[in-house]
């Protein structure tokens, strides 16, 4: 079979970098806007509840960005190797969007386990929430900037384009 290596690259380079912006776009508005405006507009308790919906809300959608940016710029990357050497840009900001996952595990998982169980949660106070919830958006910040990282590096290498 064949096929114009450069056109499916560029394609693949389009996509990561799509994907790559809408994660980090949605990973920044929670931390910059939905996070603060959560903690101030309601009791504790209830912002926990919000947190909850939200929680599950983009963990249906983040990680299927997460992934299309890890497959479509690796792929990127195998289908242009040789052509530039700026190339392995694309293969590192697949790496670092694989790095979310294992963070995301080890992380903030044993801390989403414990403020999902909501009923549980009130239970030890509105301080342990509170302190949760903070915790919880300054791990996810981590998150914003590797995709920060990651989107700045592709949209980096689209603009320069191949040398």
């Amino acid at each position: 079979m064949n096929f114009d290596q450069e056109a499916v690259g560029l394609f693949l380079k389009g996509l990561s970098t799509v994907a790559a912006g809408l994660y980090t776009g949605g990973a920044l508005y929670v931390n910059v806007v939905e996070h603060p405006a959560r903690m101030e507009a309601t009791d504790i308790p209830t912002a926990l509840t919000c947190w909850k919906l939200s929680y599950f809300r983009a963990g249906s959608v983040m990680p299927k960005l997460a992934l299309t940016t890890i497959v479509s710029s690796a792929s990127a990357y195998f289908a242009t190797r040789g052509t530039s050497k700026e190339n392995i840009g694309w293969l590192v900001a697949s790496g670092m969007f694989t790095t979310l996952f294992p963070f995301t595990k080890i992380f903030i998982l044993p801390l989403n386990n414990d403020l999902t169980a909501v009923e549980e949660s009130k239970e030890k106070g509105s301080d342990w929430i509170q302190d949760g919830l903070e915790k919880w958006n300054k791990l996810h910040a981590c998150r914003s900037l590797l995709g920060i990282g990651a989107f700045s590096t592709m949209v980096f290498l689209l603009v320069k384009g191949p040398n």
